[in-house]
């Protein structure tokens, strides 16, 4: 298993240097990236550092966690604050971010920790991948579903 922790401002600019570093950091494990899954890697980490930075604001926790075909991203927080995903009218210009990570993931969810939050995403990698998401995201403010499987706490 294969880990990476770092720190990224809470800042709209953060949110390209973040991916970057993300998919350089996959590269250098040689986790089993194509160029699909490259892009759906994109996007989710886009959308969950996006997610604190317009809800949240300070320092974001980045965490990688690769064991195998299996990704996991997380992005901890310093807010209580569980992320609800809301039906977004077509000429919106937000609102789609966790739906998004919800169909590209594996599992997805948050989870609360000492001093705020997790959002996290797992990704399945190389030939075992998935399409179909198994998030559990709130709708409504009620989860959609419970999970018990989470990583640790943020470090």
């Amino acid at each position: 298993m294969s880990a990476l922790r770092f720190f990224a401002p809470a800042a709209g600019w953060a949110v390209a240097p973040v991916r970057r570093r993300v998919l350089a950091q996959l590269r250098a494990w040689n986790a089993p990236l194509d160029e699909e899954v490259a892009h759906a890697v994109e996007v989710v980490v886009s959308e969950l550092v996006t997610n604190g930075v317009v809800h949240v604001g300070g320092v974001l926790t980045i965490g990688l966690h690769l064991d195998g075909d299996r990704l996991m991203v997380e992005v901890c927080d310093s807010s209580d604050r569980t992320p609800r995903m809301r039906a977004a009218a077509d000429d919106d210009e937000s609102g789609r971010g966790l739906v998004l990570v919800q169909a590209l993931a594996h599992r997805c969810g948050t989870q609360s920790v000492r001093g705020g939050k997790r959002t996290w995403a797992e990704l399945r990698l190389g030939s075992s991948r998935t399409t179909a998401g198994d998030g559990v995201f709130s709708e409504g403010g009620r989860p959609r579903r419970s999970t018990t499987v989470t990583p640790g706490p943020c470090w």
